[in-house]
C-alpha cells in the first residue's frame, strides 16, 4: 500500500471515530481532521489530471490509484459535512446571507482553477501557444469567471436582502395596524354603556370596562386575573352552566345571575356571552356583556346621565 494511501486510511478512521465529539468552543475535530485526507487525495487527483507523478507517488513506493484518490476525497467530504449544522459547516449550511454566498462561491473557487489550468496545459501541449501566453490566458479567464460569479452572487444577495427588508417592513406595518386596532377595540369597549367582561381560558377576568367598574365597584386592577365575583347559592350553578356552554362553543342569551359588588351588595344582571375561538387552539376564553336589572340598577341612571 502506498504511504499516502495508508495515511488517508488512518486519518479517515480517526475522523469517523471523532464525528460525535465537539469541543466547548463548538468546533468539530472530525471536520478539521477530514481535511487532511481530502487535501492528500486532491493532490493525487490533480497529479493524474496534470500528469505530475510526484503528486500521487512518493519516490519508489506504489502510487495512490486514481479511483482510490477519488474515493478518499468523497469520503473526506462526507465526514466533513456529516453534521452540517455544527462546526465549520454551520455557516455553509445556514440560511443566512453568508451561507448563501458561500454555497455559490465555494464550488466555483474549487472547480474553475482546476478546469482552466487543465485546458491551458492541454493547449500548450498541442502547440497552440507558449508558456507566457498560456499563463496570461489562464489568469485572464480565471479573473473573468470569478468577477462574473461574484457579481451575479452579489446581485442575488442584494435581491434576497431587499426582499427580507420589505417583508420585515410589511410585518412591522401589520403589527402597527394590529396594535392600533387593539387600542380602538379597547376604546370602544371602554366607551360602551353596557358592562363588558372578557375571560381567559381558566375563567379569569382579562378585560373589565368602565361600565363594569361603575356597576360593581371593583376596579380593573382589583379584579384582573380573579374569578367573577358571584353571589353564593344558585348563581354559582348558573355561572357554571354559562361557562360550560361557552366551553362547548355555544353562545348564551339573556341568562340572569347575581353578582357581588365591592361593598357586598347583590347586583342582578342579565348575561349575553360568546366564546372566543382561536384557530386550532379552540376555546380560548369568552366575552360577556352584562346589563344591570336590579330594582335600583345603575345602568338606567347611567343612560340618563349620558343623554342629559
Amino acid at each position: 500500500m502506498a504511504p499516502n494511501t495508508a495515511l488517508c486510511f488512518a486519518v479517515l478512521g480517526l475522523a469517523l471515530v471523532l464525528i460525535p465529539k465537539e469541543t466547548k468552543g463548538g468546533h468539530r475535530p472530525a471536520q478539521l481532521i477530514s481535511l487532511i485526507p481530502a487535501f492528500i487525495s486532491l493532490m493525487a487527483i490533480l497529479g493524474y489530471l496534470y500528469s505530475a507523478i510526484s503528486l500521487y507517488r512518493i519516490e519508489s513506493f506504489t502510487g495512490m490509484a486514481v479511483h482510490t484518490a477519488t474515493a478518499f476525497f468523497l469520503l473526506s467530504l462526507g465526514v466533513f459535512f456529516s453534521v452540517p449544522e455544527r462546526g465549520l459547516t454551520a455557516v455553509i449550511s445556514s440560511n443566512s446571507l453568508g451561507g448563501i454566498l458561500l454555497r455559490r462561491l465555494l464550488p466555483t473557487a474549487s472547480l474553475v482553477p482546476i478546469v482552466v489550468g487543465w485546458l491551458r496545459m492541454e493547449g500548450q501541449k498541442a502547440g497552440w501557444y507558449g508558456t507566457e501566453f498560456g499563463l496570461a490566458m489562464m489568469v485572464t479567464v480565471d479573473v473573468a469567471i470569478f468577477v462574473a460569479v461574484i457579481y451575479l452572487s452579489g446581485a442575488e444577495i442584494d435581491r434576497i436582502a431587499t426582499a427580507r427588508h420589505e417583508s420585515e417592513l410589511a410585518m412591522r406595518t401589520d403589527q402597527d395596524g394590529l396594535l392600533a386596532m387593539n387600542y380602538t377595540f379597547e376604546s370602544v369597549i371602554d366607551a360602551c354603556p353596557f358592562s363588558i367582561i372578557t375571560l381567559a381560558r381558566q375563567a379569569r377576568v382579562q378585560v373589565w370596562n368602565r361600565a363594569a367598574e361603575k356597576m360593581l365597584g371593583w376596579s380593573w386592577l382589583q379584579i384582573r386575573g380573579r374569578a367573577i365575583p358571584i353571589e353564593r347559592g344558585n348563581s354559582n350553578a348558573e355561572l357554571g352552566s354559562i361557562l360550560e356552554s361557552l366551553t362547548g362553543g355555544d353562545s348564551v342569551d339573556g341568562v340572569q345571575i347575581v353578582l357581588l359588588s365591592s361593598d357586598d351588595r347583590a347586583v342582578t344582571v342579565t348575561v349575553w356571552a360568546a366564546p372566543i375561538v382561536v384557530g386550532s387552539r379552540g376555546f380560548s376564553g369568552a366575552v360577556l356583556v352584562l346589563q344591570n336589572v336590579s330594582p335600583a340598577g345603575q345602568f338606567p341612571n347611567y343612560i340618563e346621565k349620558v343623554h342629559s
